[in-house]
C-alpha cells in the first residue's frame, strides 16, 4: 500500500509517501519525502506484528502532513500534476504485496485508507461524537458531543470545540449521532 501526499505551493513541490511493507512476520510503516524529483529520505517510523495495526499508523501519518496542506494525490479534490504513474515517482512506491497468507488479510475486507464518517446531506450543522482526541485533547473530549459542518474535503469536518472554535478535524475522529 502506498499514501502520496503532494505540497506545491508557493516555491515548494515536495511529497511525502508512507507505504506499508512486509517483512517476514512483522509489517513495516515507512515513510519517504523530499522535493519532486530530486532522492527522497527515506524512515522506519515503525514495526508491528498485525496489518491492522501497520495500517493505522500509516493513516495517522499521512494525516499529518494533510493537515499541514500537503493533499493526496488520490484525492478527488486534488489539483497538482503528480500522478501515481510518474516515472520518478514509481522508483519510490512499494511493489504490491501479497497478503494472502496473513492472519488479517486486507484482501479480505478492502477498506479505505481514511474512513468516511457518513454526512447527513439534507443538514447544514448535525452533532458528532467525538471517538479519538490524541492530538486534540484541549480541544475535545472522547465521548463528548460537538456540533459539526461539511467540509470540503469529504475526510474532514468542522467541527466546534469546547472553547465554540471552529477547527477542521479528520472525519474518523468522529461520528455523527
Amino acid at each position: 500500500m502506498n499514501l502520496v501526499a503532494h505540497y506545491f505551493k508557493g516555491g515548494s513541490n515536495k511529497v511525502y509517501l508512507v507505504s506499508l511493507k512486509r517483512e517476514g512476520a512483522s509489517f513495516l510503516v515507512v515513510a519517504k519525502w523530499g522535493r519532486v524529483n530530486s532522492k527522497l529520505q527515506s524512515q522506519v517510523k515503525g514495526t508491528f506484528d498485525t496489518y491492522k495495526r501497520a495500517f493505522s499508523e500509516a493513516g495517522v501519518l499521512f494525516r499529518t502532513k494533510t493537515v499541514k496542506g500537503y493533499e493526496h494525490i488520490e484525492s478527488r479534490f486534488y489539483s497538482g500534476t503528480l500522478k501515481m504513474g510518474n516515472t520518478w515517482l514509481r522508483e519510490y512506491l512499494e511493489e504490491d504485496v501479497d497478503w494472502s497468507d496473513s492472519y488479517d488479510s486486507p484482501a479480505a475486507s478492502r477498506k479505505p485508507m481514511i474512513p468516511v464518517t457518513v454526512v447527513p446531506r439534507d443538514t447544514r450543522e448535525f452533532e458528532v461524537e467525538c471517538l479519538m482526541n490524541t492530538g486534540l485533547e484541549d480541544s475535545f473530549d472522547e465521548g463528548l458531543t460537538f456540533v459539526a459542518e461539511r467540509h470540503s474535503d469529504p475526510d474532514m469536518l468542522w467541527v466546534w470545540d469546547k472553547c465554540a472554535e471552529r477547527k477542521a478535524c479528520f472525519a474518523d475522529r468522529f461520528k455523527v449521532v
